[in-house]
């Protein structure tokens, strides 16, 4: 068998967004990740504050436990989709934001 991989240009809707991915512990060195985009818009006005209250309130261990199922799901935090088990401390948030020439960017959270 052979082949070849073929690099080619971003199409314009993975263009102009921010790609959030969460990665969180659900049993102890179980880590599980999740991973959604959002429009500018969407990451600024609804998105971005929700991460920052998530670093600062909710980074210790087995802090996750405490948002309730509305707020843990609205976030998108990962979950094992086999038992319905929330993850119980979260372990990192890598933003990325992919610009209008499809450059990739690192997003850093200043938080005060």
């Amino acid at each position: 068998m052979s082949y070849r991989c073929v690099l080619k240009d971003l199409e314009k809707s993975e263009k102009n967004k921010f790609v959030v991915t969460i990665t969180a512990d659900l049993n102890d060195a179980d880590f599980l990740t999740s991973t959604a985009s959002y429009s500018k818009e969407n990451f600024y006005y609804r998105v971005a504050g929700v991460l920052a209250d998530l670093l600062i309130n909710y980074s210790e261990r087995y802090d996750l436990l405490k948002l309730d199922d509305g707020a843990y799901a609205e976030i998108g935090l990962p979950f094992n989709a086999v038992d319905g088990n929330k993850c119980h401390s979260l372990e990192s948030i890598k933003v990325i934001f992919i610009d209008e020439q499809g450059k990739i960017r690192n997003v850093n959270f200043n938080l005060s």
